[in-house]
């Protein structure tokens, strides 16, 4: 057994249920929030956010399998690979945040507005993404 064949899913499955997972988190982006949660439902949203990382986590190990092939030593490339996504998660999550705060302060655009602009694109596109992704599934 290779180190990459611990956990077996199929790529098809991984890659038909990420965008299912964005699509639940730009819903709970749409559902307006009243006061603090209670303590149970945080309790949800931590298990629930660790499925999703181990589903987008087994969406990039396909992708690193793939670029990887035959390689032996593994731990380096494993690193740098890792090493880019987050900078690359860092990079995407300062622009957006960039572009919210001139957009907000300079063109008075309301923040909640912005917010379901945003999750309402996001799931739009989920929708697609799942609907193409079923489609290869099937």
């Amino acid at each position: 057994m290779s180190t990459f064949e611990i956990v077996r899913i199929s790529s098809d499955f991984i890659e038909f249920l990420i965008p299912i997972t964005i699509l639940i988190t730009a819903i709970t982006n749409l559902i307006p929030k009243n006061g603090k949660a209670p303590k149970q439902l945080q309790i949800i949203k931590y298990i629930v956010v660790l499925l999703f990382g181990l589903i987008h986590g087994l969406g990039f190990s396909n992708y690193l399998k793939s670029l990887l092939g035959n390689e032996s030593e593994i731990i380096l490339p494993l690193f740098a690979f890792n090493i880019g996504i987050e900078i690359g998660q860092i990079c995407i999550v300062s622009v957006i945040l960039i572009l919210s705060k001139l957009l907000t302060s300079t063109k008075k655009i309301n923040q909640q507005k912005l917010n379901w602009f945003l999750s309402s694109a996001g799931a739009f596109i989920s929708v697609f993404l799942i609907f193409k992704r079923l489609m290869i599934i099937i």
